[in-house]
């Protein structure tokens, strides 16, 4: 042995004896740096044959354990495997690198990552979360020789569009990564097979990269040395951890912290338990989590924040962690609130520390403190550390390089001695020495509650590049989402109290603002009420670079930021107060108040609220208010109470007789659902009845002399729209149809011409704006179909009238929370448009309506699909959207039975995301599919789905309307019956909702689960926000989980699928296409594909749908 090892092994003798000090089943190896950290797991093979290793729980509920000599015999066929791909031979000097580029399960992913060093490579583990501009940065610095690449469908993505970045030279060769059935359970391998070649203490072994958070990550190796180093930390912890089992079911392994528990398996003999091999691997969620470690027994729970917060909504979950050993936490701040309560309820939470360069800094499991410091640490006894005076109370941590922990990267030197400068700040407890809290960055990254991070330094530079703009700032450490702190110009400088300058302020620099959002993370965008504007009497505080001082400024204003988020947490922002008596009159003047207060015109007691002008937001703050004063002042449990009255009771009149129902608990909330439908179709067939009196009396014998046009004349409603545009385009390009009008609303709110609308919604769905520049074939009008003149000027109104042949009517209100009455305004514009098409002297115009396959909601599914015809209004009842629709449909009937209009009904289905992936993200897939990653996984069901892509239902939609442009020449009533066509527009063949799953699971790296499973976590998760905002769900959950919304309507569909087996998998009756497919070409010719060319969705679709939903550029092209 050489001199240096005979003084490392010395050292190593330093190290303190408290691991193993009791177990039966494991004998601690030398650590005198005899054997190397690869002849470990050998020794551990020979003398602790019947100690485990892992232990994982089966789906049945049982546990499988596996012991040391069955986890090094896997090592070992992983040593074979690699031997054979890298064509070893005796004797191999400067080994190449192998990297791992896989979402394999934990034992799989760390079995590979031993085999590779203990056949004598050096093993370079990446994250799967990394770019491939950062994977193929990584595999060209350290010129890696060979890639294993998992063989989930992301990994294979992701690893071809790095290797593709690469020069051929240098590229990599690649192999797949081995699944656990190709080395778990093979033949037993002779370890003479797999002799080990030992090399020096210093030689590298592992290269782990860095998080890459302000650039590409860098690359920082571990040599045998430093994997021994990484395992101390237990010894200089305050328990023995041997025998215990450790739930790391969210610990990655291509991590550092996955490393440094991989390096301490086999010195301290502790248990891990990890989710069951599988592929593709489970992931973790509140739920999984938390069975998976109580199945096992875990005694020590390494967990993330976000999962703890859902753990602490739940008492189960809460009683039990208290009777464990330790709850550990990383990877985020976990918050105070949760904290606080955690350790109130006797959880003995533990603050783990670390970092890639340094290892693990914090002492690990901790025997107990006072609950009031959970959030306090103290550093290892290995740890040399320094703290350095950043500010008046805050340090920074800088880690000395020392025998027990010699680092292999430095940046900086104390005391002539190499050192890390970690940039991490800390504060001291105010009256225990040793104890320390983690503050924020120095290099001012700003770490969120979700454990992302948002680097603000380039945010602030686009920020100060508007010409209000002083300097900006920042902020939202601990916080779900940023916001900024802006100074403005000195010579735009005012009192941020004065609201109305505040409000201008912020609209002068929205702009900017706007740009930045288009620069910036998802989670790092700034939204409008997140603007903070420093007060004259308190500027910032400049360093002599000129620049701000960041954290001096951050504290300034510290009362103003909690504030702020204290007020979006609520958006309960009234200052109606309260009656001195509840009387009718006196409630009725207070909610009137409180809407009136919110609303930017005063709207009477009668009028619907949303007709007024209230949108989402305003809703959202008149419902929190009225619930906080049912809370305050009656003790009503807000939680229970429907979050959706401001949309059940649109009116303030209606609003009252809710609040004084609730307040005096007259409503019987088992109210069935049955006792609520006779009168929800009674206002369906009134309404019907009010505006079909108002039809034109005509003959329907005089239909028969219609002109038959040379050329086909459209007007298009709401070509802005989705459909709408796609049927733009598919009309522009049909060389039948000589003149489109396209017929939208006024937007007050817009300084956008409507044609720059037309355009800007035409390159935001990826379609050819070329086509807006025939101005003779095309022509944008702004109207109002409220007006029987359609809001337009007299002449443009007769000329419409004398050339216009068909009509395709797509505008409608799209909200599924409004009661019927708020859809009287476009039931009113239906009317209208009827009334102009039936006066239209020359060609009386035919008429498509989008309708909704919404209608069916309700209706009872059997073996045999729902023909194409009208339906009773039982079907459509259950929200004021659906009612619409069904009120539209029977309308156009009877126009056309009475008048003889000529009009398709077309039930349009789900449209799917567009030519560039574009799908608004607030509709319901979307909402799933961005809440799937915070969750940790996504519903699956067996069921078949009859999506649509905007493209095929806007052609098929053209295609309607060559049919019904025909000339009619029916005279009776029977015969006229047939004018009025209905076609259900989906796809003709559709798919299944279990291969669109996959896809979102493969590429998201989330696990699938049983759709009543994930609907428990679902709920689990709304369970936690509800408690912590007294029964508000706050505007920032539904931004991270914007599922939270959809609780009600998914446990109403899961029901409506459990109960019904002949349902789709979104809880729709099978529906009869026939007549659809004959009127379409475009559908007709999908029904006789084969089905390769069906037109289905595939992968490349829902992986467009989701770049266009992260808002990935790059994707999108």
């Amino acid at each position: 042995m050489v001199a240096a090892d005979i003084q490392d092994i010395h050292l190593f003798r330093d190290v303190p004896r408290t691991q193993a000090l009791a177990s039966k089943t494991f004998t601690p190896p030398p650590l005198d740096g005899s054997l190397h950290p690869a002849e470990l797991y050998d020794w551990n093979s020979r003398n602790n044959p019947n100690h485990p290793l892992y232990v994982y729980a089966n789906e049945d509920g049982t546990t499988t354990t596996i012991l040391w000599p069955e986890a090094v015999d896997a090592i070992y066929h992983g040593v074979k495997r690699i031997r054979r791909i890298m064509n070893w031979s005796p004797g191999l000097t400067n080994p190449p690198i192998i990297a791992i580029l896989s979402a394999a399960d934990s034992i799989t992913y760390t079995t590979m990552v031993t085999a590779i060093f203990r056949a004598g490579y050096i093993a370079f583990p990446l994250s799967p979360r990394n770019s491939p501009g950062a994977v193929a940065h990584l595999l060209n610095v350290l010129s890696v020789g060979h890639l294993l690449v998992g063989q989930e469908p992301s990994m294979q993505s992701l690893a071809s569009e790095a290797l593709e970045l690469m020069k051929i030279p240098v590229r990599p060769k690649t192999s797949p990564m081995p699944q656990f059935e190709d080395i778990f359970g093979q033949p037993k391998v002779d370890p003479n097979d797999v002799a080990y070649e030992k090399g020096e203490l210093d030689d590298t072994i592992i290269y782990l990269h860095s998080s890459g958070s302000t650039s590409y990550p860098k690359p920082v190796p571990f040599t045998n040395r430093r994997f021994y180093e990484l395992s101390f930390a237990f010894h200089f912890g305050e328990i023995d951890v041997t025998d215990l089992v450790f739930s790391l079911h969210t610990v990655p392994m291509f991590h550092a912290l996955g490393v440094f528990h991989t390096a301490s398996l086999p010195t301290t003999g502790f248990i891990a338990s990890v989710f069951r091999p599988q592929f593709p691997a489970q992931f973790p969620t509140v739920k999984g989590h938390y069975d998976a470690a109580v199945a096992t027994k875990s005694d020590v729970i390494m967990s993330v924040p976000s999962i703890i917060e859902g753990w602490a909504a739940i008492s189960e979950c809460v009683k039990w962690l208290a009777t464990r050993t330790a709850l550990s936490f990383g990877g985020g701040s976990l918050g105070d609130n949760v904290g606080n309560y955690l350790a109130n309820e006797g959880v003995n939470i533990v603050n783990v520390y670390g970092s890639t360069e340094c290892g693990c800094m914090s002492t690990l499991l901790t025997k107990g403190k006072p609950k009031e410091d959970w959030n306090y640490m103290t550093f290892s006894g290995g740890m040399m550390p320094e703290f350095v005076l950043y500010e008046k109370g805050i340090y920074e941590v800088v880690i000395m390089s020392q025998p027990l922990c010699k680092l292999l990267v430095t940046n900086t030197t104390v005391r002539g001695t190499g050192a890390y400068a970690t940039s991490d700040l800390v504060v001291p407890h105010p009256t225990k020495p040793g104890l320390w809290r983690i503050f924020g960055r120095c290099d001012d990254q700003i770490v969120h509650s979700t454990g992302e991070k948002t680097n603000p330094v380039a945010l602030e530079s686009l920020l100060s590049q508007d010409p209000h703009i002083a300097a900006a700032l920042v902020f939202g450490h601990k916080q779900f989402q940023a916001g900024i702190l802006v100074e403005p110009k000195s010579f735009g400088a005012f009192d941020p109290n004065d609201e109305n300058r505040l409000a201008e302020f912020r609209n002068k620099i929205w702009p900017t603002v706007q740009k930045v959002n288009a620069f910036a993370p998802q989670h790092s965008r700034i939204f409008k009420e997140m603007i903070i504007v420093t007060s004259p009497s308190k500027p910032f505080k400049y360093t002599g670079k000129g620049t701000p001082r960041r954290q001096a400024v951050l504290a300034d204003y510290e009362g103003e930021i909690r504030q702020l988020y204290d007020s979006v947490n609520t958006l309960a922002k009234g200052t109606v107060p309260f009656p001195p008596e509840w009387t009718p009159e006196l409630t009725l003047n207070f909610v009137r108040n409180v809407v009136n207060s919110i609303l930017v015109a005063l709207a009477s007691d009668e009028v619907d609220l949303f007709q007024a002008g209230c949108d989402s937001l305003q809703a959202t703050q008149i419902r929190n208010i009225l619930l906080r004063a049912l809370r305050d002042v009656f003790k009503v449990d807000t939680r229970k109470l429907d979050q959706n009255f401001v949309y059940t009771s649109p009116t303030i009149s209606s609003l009252t007789e809710f609040f004084l129902a609730q307040s005096n608990r007259i409503v019987d909330s088992e109210a069935s659902i049955t006792s609520i439908i006779p009168t929800r179709e009674g206002r369906m067939h009134q309404m019907l009845e009010h505006y079909a009196q108002s039809l034109p009396s005509i003959d329907v014998g005089s239909a028969k002399s219609i002109l038959r046009p040379s050329s086909r004349v459209v007007l298009v409603t709401d070509t802005t729209g989705a459909l709408g545009s796609y049927s733009l385009a598919s009309l522009l390009r049909d060389p039948s149809v000589s003149k489109v009008y396209g017929l939208n609303r006024r937007l007050r709110s817009s300084n956008l011409s409507i044609m720059e609308r037309q355009r800007r919604t035409f390159e935001e769905r990826g379609l050819d704006t070329a086509l807006l520049r025939n101005s003779e074939k095309f022509q944008l009008l702004e109207g109002d179909l409220m007006h029987t003149d359609l809001g337009l000027s007299e002449p443009m109104f007769s000329q419409l009238a004398s050339t216009v042949t068909t009509i395709m009517h797509i505008a409608w209100s799209v909200n599924f929370k409004m009661e019927l009455k708020s859809f009287d305004s476009v039931i009113h514009g239906l009317s209208n448009l009827i009334s102009f098409a039936l006066s239209s002297a020359k060609f009386k115009p035919a008429m498509l309506f989008a309708s909704s396959i919404s209608v069916f909601q309700s209706a009872p599914a059997g073996p045999l699909p729902i023909k194409e015809a009208e339906i009773p209004a039982s079907f459509a009842v259950g929200t004021g959207y659906a009612e619409g629709k069904w009120v539209a449909e029977r309308l156009l009937a009877r126009a056309s039975k009475s008048c003889g209009l000529r009009s398709v009904v077309a039930r349009v289905g789900q449209i799917t995301g567009g030519l560039n992936g574009s799908w608004n993200s607030s509709e319901w897939f979307p909402s799933l599919v961005m809440s799937a990653q915070v969750l940790g996984s996504f519903p699956t069901i067996d069921k078949p789905v009859f999506w649509i892509s905007p493209t095929l239902c806007a052609q098929a939609f053209v295609d309607f309307s060559r049919h019904v442009d025909v000339e009619y020449t029916a005279t009776d009533t029977e015969e006229a019956n047939v004018n009025c066509k209905i076609v259900h527009l989906v796809h003709p063949r559709g798919t299944t909702w279990s291969s669109i799953s996959s896809t979102i699971s493969q590429e998201l790296g989330v696990p699938l689960l049983p759709f009543p499973e994930w609907l428990a976590v679902l709920r689990a998760r709304s369970a936690t926000v509800l408690a912590k905002g007294n029964g508000i769900i706050d505007e920032r959950s539904l931004m991270e989980v914007p599922a939270l919304k959809l609780v009600d309507s998914l446990e109403a569909l899961l029901e409506a699928a459990a109960r019904n087996q002949y349902t789709d998998a979104i809880g729709m009756p099978t529906l009869d296409v026939s007549c659809a497919v004959r009127l379409s070409e475009s559908l007709a010719s999908l029904q006789k594909a084969p089905d390769s060319s069906s037109g289905s969705i595939g992968p490349e679709d829902i992986k467009a749908w989701i770049g266009y939903w992260r808002g990935d550029l790059e994707n999108q092209r």
